[in-house]
């Protein structure tokens, strides 16, 4: 008899699906990950007020057509929104929660966080499927993330290794870029409920996802507000918990 996947791999499959199978068609797609959400965060309010901000969209730009995760009301992708977010001040509430997290840390979170939502869209230009044709950076980058909760017997150094050098080769050896993958590392933490592997802040050894977690409420950064003016607080909201849902289900639990 078949296993049924838990929660979180089916949260994962399903935002897999979306640079996976572009063919599909975004309503389903957007669905999909909607149900999966749910069913892995729970029907918090906080979960059912970011479902219902959030849909995949399909994009027509020069390089061609590309499908990902966007908000409902006015189609802005999560990874636009997050990248504009780049360089803005520490929120207060996090500071109070980790005093000694630094700028430097937290650029590096908010950049992995836009990449990683990136990294879910489709490509502009899919290559043909082939036999021994060459992995794509975004493709690499994809694997290299899955393998941190499809693979979490693998070394975390190992882990973390794979993810910093797909990371400069999807996103290019950028000063943002080289510093967040300066940053960045993959950890094997124990605790209560056993052990996690995901991705982590390298001298803070603070999870990605724990830090994220802790922005709950931050009000929309200035930079943010100026550039895309018709964003509203609870569709700000709406990009944090998703990018922080996305981190927790790269992850891998296992009980004690």
């Amino acid at each position: 008899m078949t296993a049924h996947p838990g929660p979180r791999a089916r949260f994962r499959a399903t935002l897999w699906a979306i640079g996976g199978y572009p063919e599909t068609s975004p309503a389903l797609l957007g669905a999909n990950v909607r149900a999966a959400l749910l069913a892995f965060g729970s029907k918090t309010p906080d979960n059912l007020a970011a479902a219902g901000q959030l849909d995949v969209s399909a994009e027509h730009g020069p390089t061609g057509r590309t499908v990902g995760l966007c908000l409902k009301r006015s189609g802005l992708r999560l990874s636009r929104l997050l990248a504009s977010a780049e360089h803005c001040d520490i929120p207060v509430g996090l500071l109070e929660e980790l005093p000694d997290l630094t700028q430097v840390e937290w650029d590096a979170t908010l950049r992995m966080a836009g990449l990683i939502l990136l990294a879910l869209d489709s490509e502009p230009v899919r290559q043909a499927n082939k036999v021994g044709a060459a992995e794509t950076p975004h493709e690499r980058f994809r694997a290299a993330l899955w393998a941190i909760g499809g693979y979490p017997e693998t070394s975390p150094a190992l882990l973390g290794a794979n993810v910093r050098a797909a990371l400069l080769a999807f996103g290019s050896k950028t000063p943002d870029n080289l510093a967040a993958a300066g940053q960045l590392d993959v950890s094997a933490e124990h605790g209560p409920t056993g052990r996690t592997v995901g991705l982590c802040l390298k001298n803070y050894q603070e999870l990605l996802s724990e830090v994220l977690w802790l922005t709950s409420g931050c009000t929309i950064p200035e930079q943010v507000a100026t550039a895309f003016p018709g964003l509203v607080q609870a569709e700000w909201d709406t990009v944090l918990l998703v990018a922080k849902m996305v981190l927790v289900a790269l992850e891998s639990a296992s009980p004690p």
